[in-house]
């Protein structure tokens, strides 16, 4: 009887290192751990990273600091990029879908949408007109709720819905979408970043001496408590420029 062989990976989760195998010493020997394909490893999370940057534009140069918003928007978003240019597409599609759930969730509290019966902020408003707390809503329902009270246009939904539909597909690692899983994860990349850059809404006064905000984060920052003294904002900088 003829045998039958197989392909085995030994120790698929074990790093490769100088010696054989063991812990990542070396900037170089993480990043060929993180790579699913280990050949050419710095060389393809460049051109990756990139490729990232390529879809980013210029609209989101600062953000405010803002614990929360670094914690739930920010690193996630960072991690993201670094997900995609280590080829963990399905990370960052994930954190992606992630973000845009927190965004559909701020922009809702943030918004100025209210109804005769009374704040559509409040719970019991909330639970008459969509079964229960905006925020535990399906991000499906979410957005379309967004769109239909007008609180964000169409572009904006659309964003919201490519992310969506791409981790939906994604998700669940069915092989036939796994196969365009890095095309995938760059496009809901360039959504999330869409998104992100839209509430933030950075920019400068007409004489170009201050820095603006859009209305979303004007209210988060103020809702946040964070905004400081000019002399407060002056020892932050100084503290947070101070060579290490």
């Amino acid at each position: 009887m003829e045998d039958k062989l197989v392909q085995i990976f030994v120790r698929p989760l074990a790093a490769v290192i100088k010696n054989g195998v063991g812990t990542p010493k070396t900037a170089d020997e993480f990043i060929s751990f993180l790579t699913p394909i280990a050949e050419n490893a710095i060389e393809n999370a460049r051109t990756r990273f990139e490729e990232c940057e390529s879809v980013e534009g210029d609209g989101l140069f600062a953000v405010p600091v803002i614990g929360d918003f670094f914690q739930q928007v920010i690193w996630p978003l960072r991690s993201a990029k670094g997900s995609f240019a280590v080829g963990n597409f399905i990370a960052s599609i994930s954190l992606c879908g992630t973000i845009a759930e927190v965004l559909a969730t701020a922009i809702f509290k943030y918004s100025d949408a209210y109804l005769d019966e009374g704040d559509l902020k409040t719970g019991p408003v909330q639970a008459q007109l969509f079964g229960g707390p905006f925020d535990k809503l399906t991000q499906f329902r979410k957005i379309r709720i967004l769109r239909v009270l007008k609180i964000i246009d169409k572009s904006a939904f659309d964003d919201f819905e490519g992310i969506r539909k791409i981790r939906n597909d994604m998700i669940h690692l069915k092989a036939d979408a796994l196969a365009s899983a890095e095309s995938a994860a760059l496009t809901a990349y360039e959504h999330c970043m869409r998104l992100v850059t839209r509430f933030v809404g950075i920019g400068f006064s007409e004489d170009k001496t201050r820095v603006i905000f859009g209305r979303f984060m004007s209210k988060y920052i103020k809702d946040e408590g964070v905004v400081v003294s000019s002399s407060e904002a002056s020892a932050f900088v100084a503290d947070h420029t101070k060579p290490t």
